[in-house]
């Protein structure tokens, strides 16, 4: 499977993103951009942590993640290589709006 390195930049703008990254469980933020990615390629919502603070020292944050899924790939090789970080970190925003909006239900154990 193809692996391509994405390179992503928030900036000292994206205070709530920041802020978002730094409340994720160490080490998942690939893994949950990714789900995320995967969900935004085929027109669907990911279930994903949505209560955060913003960052109030926002410093810039130079990352990257790894996509090896086939839909994400074509979604990301669809965008101008100059616009991916903003479609990113929109498409982000999205999946966040939307897990407030609509939480996820509880399961309940009897």
């Amino acid at each position: 499977m193809k692996k391509k390195f994405i390179r992503f930049v928030l900036s000292e703008d994206d205070t709530d993103l920041i802020g978002w990254k730094n409340s994720l469980p160490s080490r998942s933020f690939t893994e949950t951009v990714n789900k995320i990615l995967v969900s935004e390629s085929i027109g669907q919502s990911a279930c994903i942590p949505y209560e955060f603070s913003s960052s109030e020292v926002a410093e810039e944050d130079r990352t990257g993640f790894y996509v090896a899924d086939e839909n994400v790939l074509t979604l990301l090789n669809g965008i101008h290589k100059g616009d991916r970080t903003d479609v990113i970190k929109e498409i982000i925003r999205k999946h966040i709006k939307h897990n407030r909006e609509h939480p996820p239900e509880l399961v309940s154990v009897d």
